[in-house]
């Protein structure tokens, strides 16, 4: 009996630029060398109007949004496009067309937001996140994917 493997056209790669979603990123620049998948290469940053929060709470301090929460915001997000640019070019994707793309609000639900919009066939994420209880089980955002999202999702664990 002959098996074939699924190919996939659009690829979501979601990363929160962990070891495990460099694995993800990996996986994607794969399939786009070798599949021709178009694939985009997306971050989800918390609403500006919790961002000064996010900031803060992932420090363990808690504070309320400042009156220029909006400005701090603008700076992460060109911070995290940039960011998204240099990680393509260090892992040598930056000719492979793939496209960068920032979302805003919660994680899971806006990749499958993002899946719905523009028809990605397969999200590629990794199998834990940067929150330190996330270190033991398969993070919060890949086990809702995989629960939720109307496409494919695989999960890329980051080799130890």
């Amino acid at each position: 009996m002959q098996t074939t493997t699924p190919t996939y056209r659009k690829v979501l790669v979601a990363t929160d630029f962990s070891t495990h979603a460099d694995a993800a990123l990996t996986q994607a620049i794969w399939l786009a060398k070798n599949g021709g998948a178009e694939v985009t290469l997306a971050h989800v940053l918390p609403s500006p109007r919790r961002f000064d929060q996010y900031e803060f709470s992932s420090l363990g301090l808690e504070m309320e949004p400042s009156p220029d929460a909006g400005e701090h915001f603008e700076e992460e997000k060109h911070r995290t496009e940039t960011r998204l640019r240099e990680l393509l070019m260090a892992f040598g994707a930056q000719n492979l067309g793939i496209t960068i793309d920032l979302y805003v609000g919660d994680p899971f639900v806006e990749i499958i937001n993002a899946v719905r919009k523009h028809g990605f066939e397969l999200v590629i994420t990794g199998s834990r996140g940067l929150a330190a209880w996330e270190q033991f089980i398969v993070g919060s955002t890949a086990h809702r994917l995989i629960r939720k999202c109307p496409s494919s999702v695989m999960v890329v664990n980051a080799e130890d």
